[in-house]
């Protein structure tokens, strides 16, 4: 680092004094940046040169949309730090003031053209006297905008760089690392010799996420006659006699009919089965990116209606049966004489249903 100011250090230091009295005639009421500006002004002719440079950072945080306010904060800013002998952040905020000030330079006063100038020349003075002591990184990506990190610290004075970037560092090997949300971070090693310009080009790749491989569905298990059937779906005992006798009396053709509507929403349920399958099918076919959240709801959702489709067709089935039977059983106690009783019992059980009936007439 260097401990001299140049002459065109004092230049500048002159157009940060004066520039208030261009501003016009300032506001009852001050905003916080020129109240920050103000401040670290008073700081820096003081001889405060760390304090004035957290009053004008402090103060560019808080700048809305006066691009005067900003211009000033940032020569402030500049100088302070070159008081500091930080030439590689002085040339980072004279370098901001030009480019934010870039866009208005032809239809700036005389006056505001030769400070653009006289800052200009700082700049230049001050890459010379640090290509003595430093090396220069360029630092561009593909795409650009990425967050950069020298040895684990974000880069830049007010640590916000991204790409492009140009900075001083001083010899020796770094560790580049690049962010960007959405792409897969890059990290680089470099060496930097003194007085030598180290340009440094990444491309960065997209993060795709790939569908995961469909696990297949174990086989259901063979059961033993009265194994898993302790808890039924349906279980009912109808009996043709005296009204003391009957458990659950229900006329056979309502039993027919839950039991189609039952079916019909088993038929229902495989459509949708059907439907996710084939979503599942095409996602792993096309490579369609998805996360591993929405593929697992897929799987949970296709075993649900399969789970559901085996359940409502045994059910269905078997009051179809059911109110059949009860039917015919109707019939006959209606021709002869005696008591006529069924009882009938469906549970699920892996990969269906069980079902049984017992008549008596």
């Amino acid at each position: 680092m260097f401990c001299s100011i140049n002459p065109k250090a004092l230049g500048v230091l002159t157009l940060v004094v004066g520039l208030a009295c261009s501003a016009g005639v300032a506001a009852k009421t001050q905003s916080q940046a020129a109240a920050a500006y103000e401040a670290g002004k008073g700081e820096l002719r003081g001889g405060k040169f760390d304090a004035a440079l957290k009053t004008f950072r402090e103060g560019l945080g808080a700048v809305e949309t006066d691009q005067l306010e900003t211009w000033q904060l940032l020569l402030g800013a500049a100088l302070a730090s070159e008081k500091l002998d930080r030439g590689d952040e002085a040339i980072e905020y004279y370098r901001r003031f030009l480019d934010a000030s870039e866009g208005a330079e032809k239809l700036l006063p005389p006056k505001w053209r030769e400070r653009r100038q006289v800052v200009s020349d700082a700049v230049d003075e001050l890459q010379r006297k640090l290509n003595l002591t430093h090396g220069y990184l360029t630092v561009s990506s593909t795409p650009a905008k990425a967050a950069i990190f020298v040895n684990g610290e974000r880069a830049g004075v007010d640590g916000n760089a991204t790409t492009p970037f140009g900075l001083f560092l001083q010899p020796g090997r770094y560790e580049i690392r690049l962010e960007r949300g959405g792409y897969e971070s890059v990290l680089k090693t470099i060496e930097i010799e003194v007085g030598k310009l180290k340009p440094l080009a990444l491309q960065m790749e997209e993060v795709v996420v790939e569908a995961p491989m469909p696990v297949p569905a174990p086989a259901p298990k063979a059961l033993k006659v009265g194994q898993g059937i302790e808890a039924p779906i349906v279980a009912a005992r109808v009996s043709l006699g005296e009204p003391e006798e009957s458990g659950l009396a229900l006329p056979g053709w309502v039993l027919v009919a839950t039991g189609g509507a039952v079916v019909v929403g088993g038929v229902v349920a495989t459509v949708m089965g059907a439907m996710t399958h084939s979503d599942m099918a095409n996602i792993t076919a096309e490579g369609t990116p998805v996360t591993e959240a929405e593929w697992n709801d897929l799987s949970v959702n296709l075993e649900l209606y399969n789970t559901m489709s085996a359940v409502m067709y045994g059910v269905g089935a078997a009051a179809s049966v059911a109110g059949l039977v009860l039917v015919m059983l109707d019939t006959v106690g209606a021709q002869g004489e005696g008591t006529s009783e069924t009882s009938f019992r469906v549970a699920p059980v892996p990969g269906g249903a069980y079902g049984h009936a017992t008549l008596r007439f």
